[in-house]
């Protein structure tokens, strides 16, 4: 059944319809044609007609169902996927998910020698937002952050909301370099864009740590957690900035 299913997504309902009506009354035809000819008066010539017509119009309606059954089973799966991969709330991958396509990105760096970078990114004073206008207001900015940080990105890179508001983004084919070009274009774009917090609107800030596969990170955690530590030397300077794990005196 899954190869059927396979074979039907990739040809279509209809066209799939089309062939398994043409097989089935081909069948009918050349079952007919040897029961004329080897059992004479058994069939009759007409009776062969009525054999072919017959299927030839039901067959299309009850294969055509069918396959509009599959296509509908195939898609609620999707959603299922979607929605395990999913964050609910910012629709980016969440944090299981993120870290399965992590371990992907890091054993084809390595299999390369491809560069491969990480951006932790924490909303600034987040708790204060909280308190100041309740959780809806907080869900709001990071509904926010997240679409500005996907719309940043490219194709190739990956986002995962990795804690409540903190983000881990990965770059494939990037240096730290470049992958703090596209933190500080994050940031930028962030403060830039107001929201609605109260009776007025409001901007909010990001801390972006970044860091590049070397020699001290021997797994993708290790990577990760360079970049964190990078976040919270960003978040000790002052917040609202952008700090990379080897420019950090402070990061292992």
């Amino acid at each position: 059944m899954r190869y059927v299913r396979q074979w039907i997504r990739s040809w279509g309902a209809v066209p799939a319809t089309l062939l398994f009506t043409l097989i089935s009354v081909s069948c009918v035809l050349m079952l007919g044609l040897f029961l004329l000819w080897f059992f004479p008066g058994f069939i009759r010539f007409h009776d062969i007609i009525i054999l072919v017509v017959t299927p030839s119009i039901v067959l299309p309606c009850v294969f055509h169902g069918f396959m509009i059954l599959l296509q509908r089973l195939d898609r609620m799966e999707e959603n299922m996927r979607n929605l395990a991969a999913r964050d609910p709330l910012t629709g980016v991958y969440n944090r299981r998910q993120f870290m399965h396509l992590a371990q992907i990105e890091w054993q084809r760096s390595n299999r390369y020698g491809r560069a491969l970078s990480v951006l932790m990114l924490d909303i600034d004073f987040f708790k204060c937002i909280n308190d100041s206008h309740g959780h809806p207001a907080g869900d709001r900015v990071i509904q926010l952050v997240a679409d500005i940080c996907s719309e940043t990105l490219r194709q190739q890179d990956w986002i995962g909301r990795y804690g409540g508001e903190e983000f881990c983004i990965l770059l494939p084919e990037t240096s730290s370099d470049q992958a703090a070009m596209v933190a500080e274009r994050m940031r930028q774009k962030i403060e830039s864009t107001r929201i609605m917090l109260g009776p007025e609107s409001s901007s909010v800030t990001v801390s972006i740590g970044s860091a590049e596969r070397s020699a001290v990170t021997n797994q993708v955690e290790d990577l990760i957690g360079r970049a964190d530590s990078a976040l919270y030397e960003a978040k000790r300077k002052g917040r609202n900035l952008v700090m990379q794990a080897d420019q950090c005196e402070y990061c292992y």
